[in-house]
């Protein structure tokens, strides 16, 4: 992990460098799955997931594949522009979240590039495709129907 100047965040994407660590920039730290600390009881089942951890949103979840029979809610956040490889897209997070059946619902926040204003991070909230917070949405033309009403 690579720890910048002023420490308000981290980043893993940098490759091990001596004069970092020597400047205590860089260290390593313990790395575990949510599935494993799930199984060994060091937390319960959630029903309410946050994953924010800068590019690793699949590998994350990759590794918590058990919270999905509990969770009834996920907030990813992922980004809209980056380096092919370099960090998870919002589109295959939204991918990867269907394939296990939970739909986007709504938008938690937003981050926009500081250069022209363009959207660059999201915080998605998923929801079981099936579950309750989408139990009573009707469909889109009862929807507008009820917006044409008012």
């Amino acid at each position: 992990m690579t720890l910048p100047g002023a420490l308000a965040s981290a980043s893993c994407r940098f490759p091990d460098s001596g004069s970092l660590r020597a400047a205590g920039l860089q260290r390593s730290v313990p790395v575990t799955t949510l599935d494993s600390l799930v199984a060994e009881g060091s937390v319960a089942p959630p029903e309410l997931v946050k994953i924010d951890v800068e590019g690793y949103e699949l590998e994350a979840l990759r590794g918590g594949e058990s919270l999905f029979r509990t969770a009834q809610v996920f907030i990813v956040e992922s980004s809209l522009f980056c380096q092919e490889g370099l960090r998870s897209t919002f589109q295959e997070v939204l991918q990867f979240m269907r394939e296990r059946e939970f739909v986007l619902y709504d938008f938690a926040e937003f981050w926009r590039r500081p250069s022209d204003g363009a959207l660059t991070l999201v915080d998605g909230v998923f929801t079981r495709k099936s579950g309750p917070l989408r139990a009573n949405l009707g469909t889109d033309e009862e929807l507008y129907s009820l917006e044409m009403e008012k």
